[in-house]
């Protein structure tokens, strides 16, 4: 029984192995990234507007990553397309501000990212104020993170251990790995 047992789980073992592997091998050769947040917060002009702040917040940012704000940002030393493809930003359901998340290889450089696009959403925002009666302003500036956020060597070697288990599993399912009868001496 416990040769049959071993016959069956050898391939799921290996790939579990070979998984954990590819996990430590893209640990270990990918580059560091950083990320860095600013936080932008939406305040009405007038206290009876204050809920329609939340409203302005979640529209901020979605055009906080085009047009005019990224124009203005891309002038402070930042390509549009860096921009565009580096930074990201969301707002919360309950509250009036947002988050501009900047991602690069280096941590000053995702710290002035976030900030690059923080300050341009204030100063174009704010140029319609008038028209909006909402003014921004920037909560919390982005400092440079001290570590990064991947790789990250015990997650990436147990997402590749999982996924060799995974494999593993459904190869044991479709039978693969069984003892073949008739090479074993077995007539079925």
């Amino acid at each position: 029984m416990l040769v049959q047992l071993v016959r069956r789980w050898w391939l799921a073992a290996a790939l579990v192995g070979l998984g954990a592997l590819a996990g430590l091998i893209y640990a270990l050769v990918s580059p560091p990234v950083y990320t860095a947040r600013a936080y932008v917060v939406v305040v009405a002009q007038n206290p009876d507007d204050s809920g329609s702040a939340i409203s302005y917040a979640q529209a901020y940012s979605r055009i906080a990553v085009q047009g005019d704000v990224l124009g203005r940002a891309a002038g402070g030393g930042a390509a549009t397309t860096e921009l565009r493809r580096q930074v990201r930003t969301s707002s919360s359901p309950d509250a009036p501000v947002i988050e501009v998340v900047g991602s690069a290889r280096t941590a000053d450089r995702a710290a002035t990212l976030s900030n690059l696009v923080a300050n341009s959403l204030v100063d174009t925002a704010n140029e319609r104020a008038s028209d909006t009666r909402m003014r921004l302003s920037l909560l919390s500036q982005a400092s440079p993170p001290a570590d990064p956020t991947s790789p990250r060597l015990a997650l990436d070697v147990a997402v590749g251990a999982a996924a060799g288990l995974l494999l593993g599993g459904l190869a044991v399912l479709v039978g693969a790995g069984k003892a073949n009868p008739a090479r074993d001496g077995d007539p079925r």
